[in-house]
């Protein structure tokens, strides 16, 4: 009798346990959650701070130098904004593994939210520049190649910030962006000092 009532209280107090023992879930942070992926709010996010910046530049930060015409105007907005673009992120990407060691170690399943964040942020800056190339300078040949360079990386970059894998080779390949900050610092330089020298030369 005692062992059949014993047994009883052991079962009925085994549901409650099992009820107040927390998900595993509740022990990770809500950005590594499996069920919550905000990448379409960072990559927005990103997207819409260029498009302000790029409004923004082109209203108070275009030298006069830079003004001559609309294409050199527009090209002078859009190599500034792909400036601030390289040094946040040729800045950021080494700092990714500097605070997580660990994502050096597993390049294809190594996580962290920093990460997760600074690709979906680039992905919204490539859909960016795409769009504003394809609107004001569509037209050339040139432009062409670079359109397809970013929905290439829009497109790899996308799968990674989607799945969140491979966003440690992500980051990898936006080191690169350190070396654009000087070229586009010299694309800036020139736009705005040769027109100047062409109209030394002819006066």
């Amino acid at each position: 009798m005692s062992s059949s009532s014993s047994s009883s209280s052991s079962s009925s107090s085994s549901p409650s346990s099992s009820s107040s023992s927390p998900s595993s879930h509740e022990y990770l942070h809500y950005t590594e959650r499996p069920d919550f992926n905000p990448y379409l709010a960072y990559v927005s996010g990103g997207f819409f701070f260029f498009v302000v910046l790029n409004g923004l530049t082109a209203r108070f930060l275009v030298p006069q130098s830079a003004s001559t015409n609309r294409r050199q105007r527009w090209k002078w907005c859009n190599i500034f904004v792909s400036l601030v673009h390289s040094t946040a992120t040729g800045l950021c990407a080494p700092l990714v593994f500097y605070l997580d060691p660990a994502m050096g170690k597993d390049i294809i399943g190594g996580y962290s939210s920093f990460a997760h964040v600074l690709v979906s942020f680039s992905v919204g800056y490539f859909a960016y520049d795409f769009m504003d190339m394809a609107l004001y300078n569509g037209s050339k040949r040139s432009t062409h190649e670079l359109l397809f360079h970013h929905a290439c990386v829009i497109s790899c970059f996308g799968i990674s910030v989607h799945t969140r894998h491979f966003l440690p080779y992500a980051c990898l390949a936006l080191m690169i962006e350190i070396n654009s900050i000087f070229l586009h610092l010299r694309q800036l330089f020139i736009i705005q000092v040769w027109p100047c020298q062409q109209g030394g030369e002819s006066a």
